[in-house]
C-alpha cells in the first residue's frame, strides 16, 4: 500500500551535524513573555507590533491564536522580552488581528 522512500547514498555525517545543529538553535530561541504593565515598569519600550490570522477557517484553530503568534514572532524578531496585548479585533467569524506593545526586559 505505502512505498517507502529510501535515499541513494545515504545521509552523511556532516549533513545529520548540520540538521541537528540547525534544530537545536531554532528551539533555543524564547519568545517574548505575556506580561501586565508592572511587570514591564522599568523596560525599554520597543514599539508595538501587529499580527493577523489570514483568512480562512484554519482548520479548527482560533484566529486569534494564529494572529498572536504571528505577532509574537515579529516581537522575538525585534529583540523584544515581553509583550501586553492591547487590543484582539475580530474581523468575521474565522479572522482577526491583535496589536501588542513590546518591551526589552533585562
Amino acid at each position: 500500500m505505502f512505498k517507502l522512500f529510501k535515499p541513494k547514498g545515504g545521509i552523511t555525517a556532516p549533513a545529520i551535524l548540520a540538521l541537528s545543529a540547525f534544530t537545536l538553535s531554532a528551539t533555543a530561541d524564547e519568545l517574548p513573555v505575556e506580561a501586565t504593565a508592572d511587570m514591564v515598569e522599568y523596560c525599554e519600550s520597543l514599539g508595538m507590533v501587529t499580527g493577523h490570522s489570514g483568512y480562512g477557517k484554519h482548520g479548527g484553530v482560533h484566529w486569534e491564536r494564529i494572529a498572536k503568534g504571528r505577532a509574537l514572532r515579529k516581537a522575538d524578531s525585534l529583540g523584544a522580552t515581553h509583550i501586553i496585548w492591547e487590543k484582539a479585533r475580530p474581523n468575521g467569524a474565522f479572522n482577526g488581528h491583535v496589536t501588542g506593545s513590546i518591551y526589552e526586559c533585562e
